[in-house]
């Protein structure tokens, strides 16, 4: 039996769909190991042979749900970014609001300034008008 590092090797040089195949199979052997167990079973040599159609279809049928699986996953990251955006939005909108809220706020405080600055200069030429008078 080949050690755990070479079979890691092996398996990274295969592509996608060998690497499914070779899964299919796996799984599919287990599945008869499974079934041939216990008193009175037949000896491996009888049922470890695994025929190609079987192992397509195990492959086709984990390819398939694989490509399920990615398709929800990437949905499910679209939807997720999808929310984010809108939560992004929404917090924006409310940043803007409570900057309108606070340059209104600060509008009336420079005004009210102004109206201050505008009396005591009144007042200062008035009181300068007092003093020419004396």
């Amino acid at each position: 039996m080949a050690s755990t590092a070479a079979l890691q090797a092996i398996a990274t040089g295969l592509n996608e769909r060998q690497r499914t195949y070779l899964l299919a199979v796996y799984v599919e052997d287990q599945r008869r190991e499974a079934a041939a167990r216990g008193p009175g079973a037949l000896p491996a040599s009888e049922w470890r042979w695994i025929e190609q159609d079987a192992a397509a279809a195990h492959a086709l049928r984990a390819e398939a749900q694989g490509r399920a699986v990615d398709a929800q996953s990437q949905l499910d990251a679209t939807q997720r970014a999808a929310r984010d955006a809108q939560m992004d939005a929404a917090r924006a909108s409310a940043d803007v609001t409570r900057w309108r809220e606070t340059a209104g706020e600060r509008q009336n405080e420079i005004e009210k300034l102004r109206t201050q600055v505008e009396k005591a200069r009144v007042a200062a030429a008035e009181e300068a008008q007092c003093r020419e008078q004396q």
